[in-house]
């Protein structure tokens, strides 16, 4: 077992979603985009700062372990690089640019600790290197099925 990639756990929590949405759970494998759904809604949830320690961030709905990851971001094994066409912002040359240094992991979501607006966001992506002593990030592992 080992940490996800960036795209598996992206793949992992779209999965989520649409069973979330799907009738009886089931799950067809199209793939939509709805421009409107940038955010899940995390208005009733643990974030915040409602809690000042981490705990589950959802109390309702079956999200395939989704909430009991202690709401909190979640490692993966990708490193924190540059996507294609990437150009650092005039105006905040340094804000992740400084960080693609093949020292630092991405990780996705949002924590506890974040307002829910920012938390929900599904594009939401930070980084954090593995020495870091009190990085608020949990993990899942995932394997091959074969």
């Amino acid at each position: 077992a080992c940490l996800p990639t960036l795209h598996e756990l992206r793949s992992i929590h779209e999965y989520v979603e649409r069973r979330r949405k799907a009738p009886d759970g089931k799950v067809n494998h199209q793939f939509h985009t709805d421009p409107k759904a940038i955010y899940v809604d995390l208005s009733d949830t643990n974030s915040g700062f409602q809690n000042f320690h981490p705990m589950g961030i959802t109390h309702k709905d079956d999200l395939c372990g989704l909430g009991d990851t202690g709401g909190a971001a979640e490692w993966t094994r990708t490193l924190f690089a540059p996507q294609p066409g990437f150009k650092p912002m005039d105006i905040y040359p340094g804000y992740s640019a400084d960080f693609m240094d093949q020292k630092h992991l991405a990780v996705v979501g949002g924590s506890w600790a974040l307002h829910p607006r920012i938390a929900g966001r599904k594009s939401f992506l930070n980084w954090w290197q593995k020495k870091y002593l009190w990085p608020w990030v949990t993990f899942r592992l995932v394997r091959d099925i074969e």
